[in-house]
């Protein structure tokens, strides 16, 4: 039997993620085993009530996982300039930005997701905010690998 669980704050616009404080997304990557489970499942970086599509947003908000301890971690990078829906290019590199001196400041170990993000950042890309999901996904699900192996 296999962990199920959707720990991810689905909220219905991304300008709700400005402020909102990093938080834990599963603790069972340690102990599942323990626990007499297989293995573990999640909703990725999108949330059980994922809907495809969307418009304009006033806020780019880029979801990121990354493990510390025993524990997976949630944490959103919010662009700065939210209050009309122009420029989504300026909004995805003010949070790529904020990721990027993340993952710096902490030495956190790189994947392919992060390598992407640290890509568009260094060429100053923006390749729409699709491919930005994209890799927020890949690199979760390579965080949960290395977290329950």
């Amino acid at each position: 039997m296999v962990w199920a669980n959707d720990p991810f704050p689905s909220l219905p616009r991304n300008r709700e993620y400005v402020g909102r404080e990093e938080g834990i997304f599963s603790t069972r990557v340690a102990g599942y085993k323990s626990a007499g489970y297989l293995g573990v499942s999640d909703f990725l970086t999108l949330g059980r009530g994922y809907q495809p599509g969307g418009g304009p947003a006033y806020a780019v908000v880029i979801h990121f996982t990354y493990e510390s301890g025993n524990v997976v971690r949630l944490k959103h990078f919010c662009s700065d300039s939210n209050e009309t829906q122009d420029d989504p290019a300026g909004k995805f590199f003010e949070a790529l930005e904020k990721l990027i001196d993340f993952v710096d400041e902490r030495s956190l170990p790189t994947n392919l997701g992060i390598d992407g993000f640290r890509d568009l950042y260094q060429r100053q890309h923006f390749p729409g905010l699709g491919k930005a999901k994209e890799l927020s996904i890949m690199n979760h699900m390579l965080v949960m690998q290395d977290a329950i192996i």
